[in-house]
């Protein structure tokens, strides 16, 4: 190839000796597998910076507190009121926040179920031990009873 600059050329007649390069061709893209066929659920959004703190959810977690003082019955309260807060904080599109009060309440109110269903069952076993390894004390009952 010529490289030099001949006066007396035009400058087309210069370069036709050159055979035209043809374009690079582009990358073909990854592969990328269709989406699924569904909707998944939507994901609970994060609340705003001034989303104000569900009240359920506070009260979720107060009574999953109080569920060691008034066992099952505060179990009960803080399932019913985090799973009720929950809900609410999931349909408010992030103006209400307050999800890890209801999961701290969702979580002490199973932990006082498990523990007030442990303590009927010791509860039981131990009145039924009572009654069956004491009979000179329970004597009257069991005749009673006619055992």
């Amino acid at each position: 190839m010529n490289n030099s600059y001949d006066v007396n050329q035009a400058p087309q007649e210069q370069f036709q000796h050159e055979a035209p390069q043809p374009a690079p061709q582009p990358a073909p893209p990854p592969y990328q597998p269709a989406p699924p066929p569904y909707q998944s659920t939507p994901q609970a959004q994060a609340a705003a910076p001034g989303a104000k703190t569900s009240y359920w959810a506070i009260i979720s977690l107060i009574t999953g507190i109080l569920n060691f003082k008034f066992p099952p019955f505060g179990a009960i309260a803080a399932l019913v009121t985090g799973y009720v807060a929950r809900k609410e904080i999931r349909e408010s599109n992030g103006t209400i926040s307050g999800d890890g009060f209801a999961t701290a309440g969702l979580v002490l109110g199973w932990i006082g179920i498990v523990f007030s269903i442990i303590a009927l069952v010791l509860a039981v076993l131990l009145i039924v031990g009572l009654f069956t390894s004491m009979p000179t004390i329970f004597e009257g009952m069991f005749n009673w009873l006619g055992l």
